[in-house]
């Protein structure tokens, strides 16, 4: 019980870790008016309301063409807690298959242990930097064929994701 505790929170903690990622925006409007790494903060009535630089920005929605959100790269550091998460996952579950066969006469456990280990650590490596890889795609979105209601709509899901 004691080991699927401490493998629950490391994987708690990877997924925290790639989990913080804060929304920053770049808007272009219809007058190529370009709002960048902005915050988006709330809507009323017809305007979106954005922060950046310690500014406040009034944006009217209809004017916005494009929103778009450039994600970091995360594929370093998911292939990082995937080598991590499936080292230690394998690490222990090898230990616990070599201890209950035990039945040559030559002690081959340490092989054994060392070689899940080395196989969960590949299996996680990959899987994290499949994972890190779908993470880091960005965000975009082209307003300038949508209507009022659907502009605003995204924008309100986009504010609600944020907070």
């Amino acid at each position: 019980m004691n080991t699927k505790f401490w493998l629950f929170f490391i994987l708690l903690v990877n997924v925290n870790l790639l989990s913080g990622q804060k929304q920053i925006w770049d808007i272009f409007t219809v007058e190529d008016q370009p709002y960048s790494s902005v915050v988006l903060s709330a809507i009323e009535n017809d305007t979106l309301i954005v922060k950046g630089t310690g500014n406040e920005y009034k944006i009217a929605i209809n004017s916005i063409k494009i929103l778009k959100r450039e994600r970091k790269s995360k594929t370093g550091i998911s292939a990082l807690a995937g080598i991590v998460s499936g080292g230690v996952l394998m690490y222990f579950l090898g230990k616990k298959k070599a201890e209950e066969q035990s039945k040559f006469p030559i002690d081959l456990s340490d092989l054994s242990v060392g070689f899940s280990t080395g196989l969960g650590m590949i299996g996680g490596g990959l899987t994290g930097y499949i994972v890190g890889t779908g993470l880091s795609a960005d965000e975009v979105y082209d307003f300038s064929k949508r209507s009022s209601e659907k502009r605003r709509k995204i924008l309100e899901h986009i504010i609600a994701r944020n907070n």
